[in-house]
């Protein structure tokens, strides 16, 4: 127990500054927040009173918004906790200590765990707190029309704290996923990077068979599995919400109202929490005693490395096509994806070349 207690205090001693700047993170939140709900009604005000689902509106276009901003600074912040465990000379000195490398990991991730619910918690105190001080307003403009019913139906507190759910969930999946990658590849750097590529991935593949069903069917596939994968990591899964005004007619009458419409909220929690369980069993297995940097490459597991490969090569793949218009209109439909596949088989073998390469301490 006092070698853990040992461990804990020296990984909060060296994470101190992540620390205070992680809770901070959560009062900006708030701010931008009240801006776009509260300072700045005129966001969703426009020539006439505007009614609906404003705040949960407000807080996933919000989400939307900050979402590439908040994994950049998700992988600074893990860039410098895990500083420590790719320089030679610190791994040398903790492993003459009475720790086992799997201790030392796991005290690691346990505080990072702790910090990101901290985090959570008061992102999700001072939200409820901003909601329920503009809530009253919108829901007497609600009142007022006929289809009130149905629009305080659509804004409810379980709204706001099932998107805040969804978005503490993100957080641990893509923890999880540089715990992982910093476990198994042997560079700060490299692993940070292939990290967010792996954020990346889901939207990648989602929108690649998005793309793939319309070219060969001629039809969108709508929003299903598909389409809330590949906003797994970028605010699109949390709602299916389009910023237009939609109208409802009553005895001849129009209005303006906000109408949030939510996705299938378990097929998120579920693809989000085995993202959890697999990268957790992984790390449990490669966190063990042996120091896996000794075959002096940057991914040692040749497992790991080729799905990595595969991964970088199809993103690869399926981006050359696209940024090039000319080759998108010389192949249709089914050339399109074999000319996909095709750069994605030239890529993956330099992608597993690159990764074997020996690793350097960053």
């Amino acid at each position: 127990m006092d070698r853990i207690r040992a461990l804990t205090a020296y990984e909060i001693r060296r994470m101190k500054g992540v620390i205070v700047v992680s809770l901070l993170c959560p009062l900006f939140f708030h701010l931008l927040l009240y801006a776009y709900v509260g300072g700045q009604r005129g966001i969703f005000w426009s020539n006439y009173e505007n009614c609906g689902s404003c705040f949960s509106e407000g807080l996933l276009n919000l989400f939307q918004i900050i979402h590439v901003y908040v994994w950049f600074l998700f992988a600074i912040m893990v860039f410098l906790q895990f500083s420590d465990l790719h320089h030679r000379r610190t791994e040398e000195y903790m492993r003459s200590l009475p720790f086992t490398r799997r201790q030392r990991f796991f005290v690691k991730i346990s505080i990072g765990y702790a910090v990101i619910l901290a985090v959570w918690l008061i992102m999700t105190a001072g939200t409820i707190l901003i909601r329920q001080s503009v809530i009253t307003g919108l829901q007497k403009i609600n009142v007022l029309y006929p289809f009130g019913r149905e629009l305080f139906a659509n804004e409810t507190v379980w709204h706001t704290l099932r998107t805040l759910g969804v978005f503490g969930l993100e957080l641990l999946a893509a923890y999880s996923i540089f715990v992982l990658l910093h476990l198994v590849v042997k560079s700060n750097l490299a692993a940070t990077v292939l990290s967010l590529g792996i954020l990346a991935f889901p939207w990648v593949l989602g929108h690649a068979v998005q793309r793939w069903h319309h070219l060969l069917t001629s039809k969108t596939m709508g929003t299903g599995f598909w389409s809330q994968m590949a906003g797994m990591f970028t605010g699109d899964s949390m709602a299916a919400f389009e910023n237009e005004e939609s109208s409802f007619i009553n005895a001849g009458e129009g209005y303006g109202f906000t109408y949030v419409v939510y996705g299938n909220m378990w097929t998120v929690f579920i693809l989000l929490f085995a993202i959890i369980l697999v990268c957790a069993v992984f790390v449990w297995k490669f966190a063990r005693g042996e120091d896996l940097a000794s075959s002096g490459r940057l991914v040692p597991d040749k497992w790991v490395r080729l799905v990595l490969a595969a991964g970088i090569g199809f993103c690869f793949g399926v981006a050359i096509p696209a940024f090039y218009p000319f080759i998108y209109m010389e192949s249709q439909g089914l050339r399109f994806i074999v000319n996909e596949l095709v750069w994605t088989a030239v890529f993956t073998p330099v992608a597993w070349k690159l990764l074997g390469r020996p690793a350097k301490g960053v």
